[in-house]
């Protein structure tokens, strides 16, 4: 192993030192990242126990409250409140590693506003996640962002029906830059 070792002037080591901080930052925003990422709700079947399978954190019992596919307020007090324990747990976790193993188990229990909210916030307040740019809240939610003129539209089309088809689909672009 080849150690060497560096004697700079300041600029060239803040030079050096910021490279390796944003490396850092890089790498944890790519680990970040995915916890963002859109999922189409669909019911999860029961679990199965599993000896292999690691036992959910004791810092996450009592979340899950507000059931998933719920639509989350930070206006109603008892969805605020679950927002506000799950933010505490991640903001109070260990170290990076610990932080992003607490988003893991969090996701699959808690309501998906809910967690993007309270992620979002602990994110933005934790130290060791400073330089961490999140994704616009529309990337991450796009289920919540659907032009009026696309709603208008369905509605139109349900009015014309003459059958009792319930179905009415309408493609909208979504790539119309909120």
């Amino acid at each position: 192993m080849l150690y060497v070792t560096v004697y700079c002037s300041s600029f060239l080591c803040n030079e050096f030192t910021t490279e390796v901080a944003m490396s850092t930052v890089h790498e944890k925003q790519l680990r970040i990242l995915p916890f963002f990422k859109y999922r189409v709700p669909v019911p999860e079947p029961p679990p199965k126990p599993e000896l292999d399978s690691p036992a959910e954190d004791l810092r996450l019992q009592g979340l899950g409250r507000l059931p998933k596919g719920v639509l989350f307020s930070g206006f109603n007090i008892l969805h605020l409140n679950e927002a506000r324990e799950l933010y505490e747990t991640l903001y109070e976790a260990r170290d990076f590693e610990d932080f992003v193993l607490l988003a893991e188990q969090a996701r699959s229990i808690v309501n998906e506003g809910l967690f993007v909210y309270a992620l979002s916030v602990a994110i933005m307040h934790r130290d060791d996640l400073i330089g961490v740019k999140l994704p616009p809240y529309e990337e991450a939610r796009p289920d919540l962002f659907i032009p009026a003129e696309t709603i208008f539209q369905a509605i139109k089309e349900d009015r014309k029906r003459k059958d009792e088809v319930r179905n009415v689909f309408y493609p909208f672009n979504d790539t119309h830059g909120l």
